[in-house]
């Protein structure tokens, strides 16, 4: 069940000022898909929410997963497929 009484868009901002910055601190930058390892902070890595705020979820670590450009747009492609996250993190990447 979604808790409407958390606005994503303060938990976008929680994520942007607080929660990003100590994510990346203590995770190497490496896409858990393709396994890639990239640099921090060229746009190349992104943080991405497994299941996205605007649909309930949250800002906790085990919602967050280091992908790499490439695989995050190839996630947003397939998403209105309805593949679970789990299920299309186990694909090959194209």
């Amino acid at each position: 069940m979604i808790d409407c009484t958390v606005d994503p868009l303060e938990l976008r901002k929680e994520f942007n000022s607080r929660i990003k910055p100590k994510y990346i601190d203590c995770h190497t930058p490496q896409c858990q898909r393709c396994m890639r390892f990239h640099k921090w902070g060229n746009s190349i890595m992104h943080i991405h929410h497994k299941i996205a705020l605007c649909d309930g979820g949250t800002n906790d670590y085990e919602n967050l997963v280091t992908l790499c450009n490439n695989c995050h747009e190839e996630w947003h492609m397939h998403q209105e497929t309805n593949i679970p996250f789990d299920d299309w993190m186990n694909r090959v990447p194209l």
